[in-house]
């Protein structure tokens, strides 16, 4: 992949985030340079997957960049200028899956390695974690499913990001957990769909909810109408800091 390319999110005058320097304007993103500019910036990814016994089984591996930017600053504390750029990332994963429990069993492993803060000490880059996966489908009769995962990012020299943490900024736990649950029912020969998927942190204790309604008109036209719902108790948590960006979208999809 010789071009970076970064999340894709709102921008701040559409979508509110905490910001641990609301009152540091002199700001700049520093995106890396095409692989045609610098060849040590192309990005490289790698599955390799079989069947082993009844298990589906991948490996995965990665090395590239964080999709989402750190930062630097002159002073962390007391910042007048800050720098968004986007860190070395290599990551290594498993995963697997197969039937059982009258459902679908699956489960996933990756170790992302942050090349840029291995010792863990630059609170403006992720540390290095393990992030897994277990989850657990089952098809009821009468077009019914119901889907369960819980989702876990083990944070590594957390006692060397606990020293080095700004005082603006939120503290994460070494463990941060999500539970998510996907909840669809098909109607009306499969062309009408209700669903409901949710994610909740029980560290974090916030969630994000998405209930959906969509309707296939006819074979080329869908119509969808949904929600997504924040909450949270503090205003510096994944999903909390987004509590005023609950929102109603309206999709109309025509293909052809």
């Amino acid at each position: 992949m010789p071009f970076f390319e970064p999340d894709d999110l709102p921008s701040v005058g559409r979508f509110h985030f905490f910001d641990p320097y609301p009152n540091t304007p002199n700001r700049e993103l520093e995106k890396p340079d095409s692989a045609f500019e610098k060849f040590g910036n192309m990005e490289y990814a790698l599955r390799l997957y079989r069947y082993i016994g009844d298990f589906d089984v991948s490996a995965y591996a990665y090395k590239g960049f964080f999709r989402s930017p750190g930062m630097k600053a002159d002073n962390f504390n007391s910042p007048t200028t800050i720098s968004s750029f986007y860190p070395e990332l290599a990551v290594y994963g498993l995963s697997a899956q197969r039937s059982a429990l009258n459902g679908v069993v699956s489960a996933e492993y990756g170790y992302y390695d942050s090349l840029d803060d291995r010792s863990g000490k630059d609170p403006g880059i992720n540390n290095s974690q393990s992030r897994f996966l277990v989850g657990y489908q089952k098809a009821f009769p009468d077009d019914f499913t119901v889907g369960i995962q819980y989702y876990g990012e083990l944070m590594y020299k957390y006692s060397q990001y606990e020293d080095n943490l700004p005082s603006a900024f939120a503290e994460r736990k070494q463990l941060h957990q999500y539970i998510t649950l996907r909840i669809t029912k098909l109607l009306k020969y499969q062309t009408l769909k209700l669903s409901l998927f949710t994610f909740y942190s029980p560290d974090e204790k916030d969630s994000l909810m998405t209930p959906e309604v969509s309707y296939n008109f006819t074979d080329n036209l869908l119509g969808a109408i949904g929600m997504n719902i924040f909450t949270g108790a503090e205003d510096n948590t994944t999903f909390g800091q987004h509590k005023k960006d609950s929102n109603i979208y309206v999709t109309v999809r025509y293909s052809f």
